[in-house]
């Protein structure tokens, strides 16, 4: 196994996990928010999004998120 091995099942298995939140509300939106960069998102994208930091913080402590969004 490569050095990498870890990081590629955590990712796999979080955006199956994420995949799943986005899957199980298609078709249920019921609102849109517009960003400061003209980028739409929903409720269900924050849920998926919170998902996937929680996972990342959980799993690797000692790393850090960069947000495109927070660095503008």
């Amino acid at each position: 196994m490569g050095l990498y091995t870890e990081y590629l099942d955590f990712a796999i298995k979080t955006a199956k996990e994420a995949s799943k939140i986005l899957l199980d509300n298609y078709g249920k939106i019921e609102e849109v928010e517009w960003n400061k960069l003209k980028h739409f998102k929903t409720e269900v994208d924050d849920l998926s999004d919170e998902l996937i930091r929680r996972r990342i913080e959980e799993t690797f402590p000692e790393n850090r998120i960069i947000d495109f969004f927070l660095v503008q």
